[in-house]
């Protein structure tokens, strides 16, 4: 009796974890970058939208709408969901590689219920990779 009791009260645990990962979504807050104006949720841990001053190429505004859809604009593009499905919680960092004609700017995000970090990146010569990644240790926080 007193193993079901435990699992039971473990299963409990689980379930109000569940719960909060569950909450509604944030409210949303307006944010207009390069002209275009979307809404995002209210920051926690990190920032829910934001400009970005690339060393190359064109810069962008990134931001995660209330229902954690990762969103990407810049000069003369509105605001577009980026590929991949992402949901996140936060925008935790901004990486750019450059190669021989072409760079890369890749934007690292947050996800509260699992702690975990992924990245995606948009390659000057192809556009998003359309998959998001893994990358817990792959870009300090901005």
């Amino acid at each position: 009796m007193l193993k079901k009791l435990a699992a039971f009260g473990a299963t409990l645990v689980v379930m109000a974890g569940l719960a909060v990962g569950m909450a509604s979504p944030a409210s949303a807050v307006s944010y207009t970058c390069f002209g275009y104006t979307g809404n995002f949720a209210s920051p926690t841990a990190y920032p829910t939208y934001q400009y970005v001053n690339w060393p190359t190429g064109p810069d962008n505004c990134f931001g995660i709408s209330p229902g954690r859809h990762i969103w990407s604009t810049s000069s003369g593009h509105p605001w577009s969901q980026i590929p991949g499905g992402g949901l996140a919680d936060g925008l935790s960092g901004y990486l750019e590689s450059v190669g021989s004609g072409f760079y890369g700017k890749t934007v690292q995000v947050w996800i509260a219920a699992s702690g975990n970090y992924y990245c995606q990146t948009w390659w000057s010569d192809t556009g998003w990779e359309s998959f998001w990644t893994l990358c817990n240790s792959g870009i300090a926080p901005n």
